[in-house]
C-alpha cells in the first residue's frame, strides 16, 4: 500500500529530477504499484502533471493587474480598450476581483486605461522573475529556485516560440489536462494557435522555457496569492508554514514583480475549509503580508 508519506516523498523526488525507478528503490516500494497509484491520482484529478513556464525569459513583456470592481454588476471591467490579455481569473473576497495577465508592460499604468468609476486597481507590475517552489524529501518546507537554474541558455527563441510559451502558460494555470504526453500538447497548441511548425518549435525551442513538475492538488481550490516579503527566505518560510497548517496544499509557480522586497503573485492550491477555519493558522513571520484570492472562474 502506498501511504501518504510515501506519496509526498515520491512527488518530492520526482520534482527534484529523480526517476520513478530510482524513487521506488529509494523509498523501498514496488515501482509498478507506485506508478499505478500516481496514474490513479492523475485520473481522479488529485495529482497534476504541471508545466512551469518561464515567462520571465520572454522578450514580450508580461504584466499582472489586479482590480476590485466596485459592484457585482454585469459587464463591468477594469481595463479599458482591448488589452492583449493572456488569461484572467475571477475571485471574490470582499468585492469582485479580476486578476489579469497582460501581454504588455504595465510597470506603470495610464489612468486613461482604467475604468476608475467601476474599478479600483489593487496591484500592477511587470513580471521580472519566475520562481519554482520545490520541496525536499522528508521535509515539508519549500525552497524557491529561480527559473534561470533550469534554463538552457544556448537555445535561441523566436516570436513563434514566445507565442507557444504564453499559450502553455494559459493552458497550465490551472492545468486543463489529465495525463498528457508531448503529442497531446502539440495537438492542443495546433488547434488553438493554428501554427504549422508547432512540433518543431515546441520540442526544439519552446520546451526550454518549461519544466515538468508534479503538483498534488487533492480536492483543493485553485488560488492566487498576492504576497510581499522582505526576503525570499521569509517567503519560503511563509509557504512552508501555510503548508504545515494544511491551508496550502501545494504551490505551482511564483511570478515576481519586485525583488527587494519580493512582491508578486503565487499560483497555488488551497484548502478552503482550513483557510476559513478560525483555529487554523501559522506563526507570525516578520516582514511578510499576503492576500489569498480563491479562483472561481478563468477567462
Amino acid at each position: 500500500m502506498i501511504t501518504r508519506e510515501v506519496l509526498m516523498n515520491t512527488i518530492a523526488l520526482l520534482n527534484n529530477g529523480v526517476s520513478l525507478n530510482i524513487a521506488s528503490k529509494t523509498l523501498g516500494v514496488n515501482r509498478t504499484q507506485l506508478s499505478r497509484h500516481l496514474n490513479t491520482l492523475i485520473k481522479k484529478n488529485l495529482l497534476v502533471k504541471y508545466l512551469n513556464v518561464f515567462i520571465d525569459h520572454l522578450q514580450t513583456p508580461v504584466s499582472i493587474v489586479i482590480g476590485e470592481l466596485k459592484q457585482k454588476a454585469m459587464g463591468l471591467r477594469c481595463l479599458l480598450g482591448n488589452p492583449p490579455l493572456i488569461i484572467s481569473y475571477y475571485s471574490y473576497t470582499s468585492r469582485p476581483t479580476i486578476i489579469s495577465y497582460v501581454r504588455d508592460d504595465y510597470s506603470g499604468i495610464d489612468v486613461r486605461s482604467i475604468a476608475a468609476d467601476a474599478c479600483r486597481i489593487v496591484f500592477y507590475g511587470r513580471i521580472s522573475r519566475v520562481l519554482v517552489p520545490i520541496q525536499g524529501v522528508q521535509n515539508p518546507g519549500f525552497t524557491l529556485l529561480e527559473s534561470s537554474v533550469f534554463m538552457d541558455k544556448g537555445i535561441l527563441l523566436d516570436e513563434a516560440d514566445e507565442v507557444i510559451a504564453l499559450e502553455l502558460f494559459r493552458l497550465f494555470n490551472p492545468c486543463i489536462f489529465g495525463k498528457w504526453r508531448t503529442s497531446d500538447l502539440v495537438g492542443t497548441l495546433k488547434k488553438s494557435l493554428g501554427a504549422r511548425d508547432t512540433y518543431h518549435h515546441f520540442t526544439r525551442h519552446a520546451v526550454a522555457l518549461t519544466r515538468r513538475k508534479y503538483v498534488y492538488k487533492d480536492s483543493g481550490m485553485y488560488s492566487l496569492i498576492l504576497a510581499s516579503s522582505d526576503t525570499l527566505d521569509a517567503l519560503a518560510a511563509l509557504l512552508s508554514q501555510l503548508h504545515e497548517s494544511q491551508i496550502l496544499i501545494d504551490v505551482e509557480q511564483a511570478n515576481m514583480v519586485s525583488t527587494h522586497p519580493f512582491i508578486g503573485v503565487i499560483h497555488a492550491w488551497i484548502s478552503l475549509d482550513k483557510l476559513y477555519d478560525y483555529s487554523k493558522g501559522h506563526d507570525l513571520i516578520e516582514g511578510v503580508s499576503y492576500a489569498i484570492y480563491p479562483v472561481f472562474s478563468v477567462h
